[in-house]
């Protein structure tokens, strides 16, 4: 059994649990709430009609009316980790690597060519410097690379400046960094209009999955349960498809911000945000209304189960009275066998007339304790839940036997009765010729 998660405080109308294999049942204080159950509130509750639990970690939750709640593992999530990048700067290092190779073959050529400089009169900052430079840039100050870099280059007193090796290799990363950003834009730009319809298509599935829950709720055929249920499942799916479309169309955003900032440069992508945040919004209210759906399926579920148990324990009843009534209409029929006195038969008479009554009354209840078994178990099948009718059926044979004995029983006293009342009267008949 999955792990204990929370725990019933209090308990003021009628709540059931749902469990991961698809079984209800009816909570009290002090019940045990495992990890993956659905807790939700009887559709007869009021207003005021509550349920508390407590978590394993203190924290109350409290569920008023019909609602609903799944105790899952998104109680207790923990926050993101901090520590978390969208970027690394491997690719920078490397590229400033190469710069450094290049600038010092560029010095070693100017050194060769001015002796001057190979003396070391004039030289140009070292290109440890350019790095530690393009670095700081590239990662807080959103400054043009290539400007910044060359500016770097010819910072010496004779004006030398970057060499032609080095200012490829800058041009070269702004190249890419300038394609990277045009793709990124086109990706977002196609993830807009898909995260656009995934936000329509969520509000549709969850409209639909509201209207065929308010259709099986007043009307639980195993036909509108069945749509509900399909309409369940759709808006659960659509739900998902706009979620992964919003992380995709955010996941793009990001990498956008960061190419941007290492050019110096300012994307406006408002429009993407908020078809982000769309997409978000009409993906948790479809998943809400489909388990609100899920909800309302299982409490009219829960109801037929509990017209059944109710009709199980009246047919139970029944069958006692039934049974007691058998077993007397024996009695008085072997005493009106050993001393057939009016008052003996009479007696047989009026249990015959009981046993009848009690008899009919069990073959009542048993025939609405089979259409209350058949209806659960077709609009279970519907609405996709698990029932177990089993001890109900179990009942419904005994009420059917004791039925059949009792009756059985019936016709036996009678027979016996007759026969009595028949020697009684040869008796009489031959006495009277006799006197005669």
């Amino acid at each position: 059994m999955s792990a204990i998660i929370s725990r019933v405080a209090s308990v003021d109308g009628t709540f059931y649990v749902k469990g991961t294999d698809g079984s209800f049942r009816k909570l009290s204080k002090g019940d045990e709430i495992h990890e993956g159950e659905l807790i939700f509130g009887d559709k007869a509750n009021g207003s005021l009609s509550s349920i508390i639990t407590t978590t394993v970690d203190g924290t109350d939750i409290v569920l008023l009316g019909s609602e609903a709640q799944l105790f899952d593992a998104s109680l207790s999530e923990s926050a993101f980790d901090t520590t978390d990048t969208i970027s690394d700067e491997d690719s920078i290092d490397a590229m400033l690597d190469a710069v450094q190779s290049m600038d010092e073959t560029t010095d070693d050529t100017s050194n060769s060519d001015d002796p001057e400089t190979a003396a070391g009169e004039d030289t140009v900052e070292s290109s440890s410097d350019v790095k530690a430079d393009f670095k700081e840039i590239t990662n807080d100050d959103g400054i043009d690379v290539h400007a910044e870099v060359s500016k770097q280059g010819v910072e010496s007193s004779d004006g030398i400046g970057l060499g032609d090796g080095q200012a490829e290799v800058v041009d070269s990363v702004k190249v890419a960094l300038e394609s990277d950003l045009n793709d990124t834009l086109a990706d977002i730009n196609a993830l807009t209009v898909a995260a656009n319809v995934a936000t329509q298509n969520a509000i549709t599935a969850a409209n639909t999955a509201q209207n065929a829950a308010d259709l099986a709720s007043t009307n639980p055929t195993p036909e509108n349960l069945a749509a509900a249920e399909e309409a369940q499942a759709l808006a659960t799916d659509v739900a998902a498809n706009a979620t992964d479309t919003a992380n995709t169309l955010q996941e793009s955003i990001n990498t956008l911000h960061t190419t941007a900032e290492q050019l110096g440069r300012v994307i406006d992508v408002s429009a993407a945000t908020d078809a982000v945040n769309n997409a978000n919004d009409a993906a948790s209210n479809a998943i809400k209304t489909a388990t609100e759906s899920e909800a309302s399926s299982d409490s009219t579920i829960a109801d037929m189960q509990e017209n059944v148990n109710t009709l199980q324990a009246d047919t139970t009843s029944a069958i006692q009275d039934a049974n007691d009534a058998k077993a007397k209409v024996e009695e008085a029929s072997i005493e009106a066998d050993k001393n057939p006195t009016p008052e003996n038969l009479g007696a047989v008479d009026d249990t015959q007339t009981l046993a009848s009554q009690a008899a009919s009354q069990a073959s009542e209840l048993a025939d609405k304790l089979a259409s209350a078994i058949n209806r659960l178990n077709i609009s279970a099948d519907a609405a996709n839940e698990t029932v177990d009718t089993s001890d109900a059926e179990a009942t419904l044979d005994n009420a059917r036997e004791s039925v059949a004995d009792t009756l059985s029983s019936v016709v036996d006293a009678e027979e016996a009765s007759d026969a009595i009342v028949d020697d009684l009267l040869t008796s009489a008949n031959n006495a009277a010729d006799t006197a005669n």
